[in-house]
């Protein structure tokens, strides 16, 4: 309406800042207790780093050819849910003891803590994107899924 280009970037599984609603609080929450929960999963994933989601959009603000699209940005690799928990398990700066989540479990708790019944939902279900696009508009070749202890601990 007002003439402004726009670019819409739908991110898969953001990680890396600190600041998402996903992987941080496991990741923090494990470091306290001690305790990993390894749910019982099967779908891929496509963790994208917020930094390569940050350049996407500097990218796209340089960049005509972006203006009107929508595109969808995973990272560098597809991974199975089950590798994806076990390398930020890996990741951590303490030890932690794995905790196998059976399925039965998960479906109990799905109805027992409504606002879990979404990501639980979704743990068999495969969440990734074609980078083609983004990579062919844009130039952008987000990393593979490689978390450092560092991205894990609270805002200094």
């Amino acid at each position: 309406r007002h003439g402004c280009a726009w670019t819409v970037l739908r991110p898969t599984l953001v990680y890396g800042a600190g600041l998402d609603k996903s992987l941080t609080p496991i990741a923090r929450r494990a470091m306290r207790l001690r305790l990993f929960p390894l749910p019982s999963g099967h779908g891929l994933r496509q963790p994208v780093h917020a930094d390569d989601i940050a350049q996407a959009v500097l990218a796209a603000l340089e960049c005509p050819a972006a203006a009107g699209r929508i595109l969808p940005i995973g990272g560098g690799e597809r991974l199975r849910s089950a590798e994806m928990f076990a390398r930020v398990r890996r990741s951590l700066p303490r030890a932690t003891v794995p905790l196998p989540l059976p399925a039965w479990l998960l479906r109990l708790s799905q109805r027992a803590l409504p606002p879990l019944r979404g990501p639980l939902s979704r743990l068999d279900s495969d969440l990734v994107a074609d980078n083609g696009e983004l990579q062919r508009v844009l130039g952008v070749h987000p990393r593979p899924f490689r978390p450092d202890p560092a991205m894990w601990l609270p805002p200094a």
